[in-house]
């Protein structure tokens, strides 16, 4: 594996903690494999004794898959993956002693919402919607900064308060976590059993972390925990490409550590291999005018290229036309394949536009980051019968699938076997078993829960007697109705004829996990689709236009990126500068923008903007004005003003 002095420096470092500080293209995920393979291979560290935990799924595939190559099946015995799922794997096996059975579910956004707003409703409270995803985001915000309740108190009711409180007690009734409650029930059960810190430091002996300056407090926290006894711990970061503050990303956590463990060896990678020259200068002096950043060096090892084009526009429509003509244009003048271009923005719905006039000139496109399979309702239904059957307390589980297809039992009904659970503290299951005939249930309506619990019990039968998953999804999920419920609507609409080739893709996942796994068991396959998240879905194998927010571009790269919007209000964004008081991180954004492109880069602006009065419905125009990170890249002096 060629590296250069740099990365051999990072590679070479054996014990002891160190930070390596990577530019944008710098090769940090090389430097992470090369330096995992050196431990193995010429250190002659066990591998078992490796972690590397990454931010994402498709970071640790990659990781594993270059390891791979160069030390075959050793690399199976390494620990890769991402914070969530492998915190959610020592879940499994130490969660009784933080009140977690092994066969918890895991709850994404949208069952963390569905919870907290049902929860809400049982204490006589109606949430709308914005409401519940602000208590949501409170109580994750807390436990990410590990803030007590109180310390988020201010802007919140006393009755928030308790949804809040019985949110978490219901969680932990009914053996789930959320997504942040993951990492909050490790660091519970790290802080409150120095006996299991004791266990994993001696396994994991050396500790690798990717995107270090997008760790939150409690993730650095975790690992501190856990490598602090050994000290051999390797962060890898970019504090300039730092922008997922909203996602409570700590990026001073890196100063922290310098501070923590003392004696850090400090390494900086500063040559890129993904952008030309002029692509790179233009970045540099856009990023130094942010505090702590002004010694930024980069340096383009592929040498001179094309120079950046900027266009100012009349309007956003005229904006999106010309950015999908230039698409056409130099795909056809250059040797160039649709996936090999990029248009980035800084909301969802600057999309529109651009959509609009993709589909005008027959240019195929897909939104990166956008509706993921697992979403699906048809597909979430699928999970559901699944979570339940694994979990019997996951009252959401069993409200999604009772209701799929309808077996006359509302509401009202399941809020009542809902109380039943929380004062006996038993199970869905138990409860529908023992209490048939509750107050306001329809004859058919116990007939169908009768059904629905035979036919539960007599599967937990054959998965506790090991029937294949396989075999084991597509009956219950057959024998249940939902899939001949679809199959009966795909007659006569086309929209559920999709939804079938979904339920089979689904199926086919299964049979694809059976494959892979060593010992394929339902919990680690519900825990592999729980936990993928928005970048993990973003595929860029089609060959087809990427539309994606910068959010979402974070560590993708493209021959051709065109960057539209980059006006003031939009980027930087007015409610992101309302809301910190600063342009630091909208600056960084804009950054790691520009360091997407590798060969040619386009930056759009526009003289005014067509908006939307709320109250009125009427559309009027605003008059917009050129990014300020426009005029600190040097830029705005070589704008070409269409008309």
């Amino acid at each position: 594996m060629q590296l250069n002095p740099e990365q051999l420096e990072a590679v070479n470092h054996f014990q002891g903690p160190c930070l390596v500080t990577a530019t944008p293209g710098s090769g940090k995920t090389r430097t992470l494999t090369a330096r995992t393979v050196s431990l193995v291979r010429e250190r002659g560290v066990n591998p078992r004794n490796v972690l590397c935990l990454t931010f994402t799924n498709k970071a640790a595939r990659e990781m594993r898959e270059r390891i791979g190559k160069e030390v075959g099946q050793a690399a199976a015995e390494i620990t890769i993956g991402t914070f969530h799922s492998i915190f959610a794997r020592y879940l499994r096996k130490y969660g009784r002693l933080v009140g977690l059975e092994g066969n918890f579910t895991i709850l994404d956004q949208d069952d963390q919402w569905e919870l907290m707003a049902k929860v809400a409703r049982m204490e006589d409270y109606e949430c709308k919607k914005d409401e519940i995803k602000g208590l949501a985001e409170a109580i994750d915000s807390s436990r990410e900064g590990l803030e007590s309740l109180l310390e988020v108190r201010q802007g919140l009711t006393d009755i928030q308060l308790d949804i809040i409180r019985e949110y978490l007690r219901t969680l932990d009734r009914t053996n789930c976590v959320d997504f942040t409650g993951i990492l909050f029930k490790t660091y519970k059960l790290l802080k409150d059993h120095p006996s299991v810190i004791n266990e994993l430091a001696r396994q994991f002996q050396f500790v690798l972390v990717d995107e270090g300056q997008d760790t939150s407090k409690i993730q650095y926290e975790i690992v501190k925990m856990l490598t602090m006894p050994h000290r051999n711990c390797f962060i890898v970061a970019d504090i300039d490409q730092s922008i997922y503050s909203w996602r409570n990303a700590r990026p001073e956590n890196l100063r922290q550590f310098v501070e923590d463990f003392g004696g850090v060896r400090q390494i900086r990678l500063p040559r890129n291999y993904r952008s030309t020259a002029p692509i790179l200068h233009a970045a540099q002096r856009l990023i130094r005018h942010n505090e702590g950043s002004e010694e930024v060096v980069l340096i383009s090892e592929r040498g001179e290229g094309n120079a950046i084009q900027v266009y100012e526009h009349v309007s956003g429509e005229d904006e999106a036309s010309r950015v999908a003509e230039e698409v056409l244009l130099l795909r056809k003048r250059s040797n160039l394949k649709w996936k090999d271009f990029a248009v980035l923005y800084r909301t969802n719905a600057m999309s529109r536009a651009l959509e609009m006039q993709f589909r005008r000139l027959q240019i195929p496109y897909k939104i990166v980051g956008g509706f993921s399979f697992f979403d699906r309702s048809e597909i979430k239904t699928s999970i559901a019968y699944m979570m339940f059957l694994e979990n019997p307390f996951d009252t959401i589980a069993f409200t999604r699938a009772i209701k799929n297809p309808k077996r006359k039992i509302g509401d009202t009904v399941i809020g009542r076997l809902e109380r039943i659970c929380q004062a006996e503290g038993i199970s869905m299951l138990q409860a529908c078993r023992e209490n048939p005939k509750v107050k306001g249930m329809t004859k058919l309506g116990q007939q169908n829960l009768a059904s629905f619990i035979q036919l539960y019990e007599a599967y937990r039968a054959k998965y506790a007697g090991g029937m294949p998953l396989g075999q084991l999804a597509t009956g219950l999920i057959k024998e249940t109705g939902f899939l001949g419920h679809i199959e009966e609507l795909s007659k006569t609409d086309q929209d559920h004829a999709k939804r079938i080739d979904n339920l089979r893709e689904f199926f086919t996942s299964i049979a694809e996990f059976e494959k892979k796994a060593r010992t394929p068991t339902l919990t680690d396959f519900l825990q592999s689709i729980q936990l993928i998240s928005d970048v993990d879905e973003a595929d860029t194998g089609d060959d087809v236009v990427q539309l994606s927010t910068i959010h979402s571009a974070k560590g993708l790269e493209w021959p051709v990126v065109h960057i539209v919007g980059a006006e003031e209000g939009l980027l930087p964004h007015s409610r992101a500068l309302a809301e910190t008081g600063h342009d630091e991180e909208e600056r960084r954004l804009f950054y790691v923008a520009m360091t997407r492109a590798q060969d040619q880069l386009y930056v759009h602006f526009t003289q005014m903007r067509t908006a939307m009065n709320v109250r009125s419905g009427g559309a009027f125009n605003s008059q917009s004005v050129p990014s300020r990170f426009v005029e600190e890249t040097g830029l705005l002096e070589q704008v070409n003003i269409m008309t």
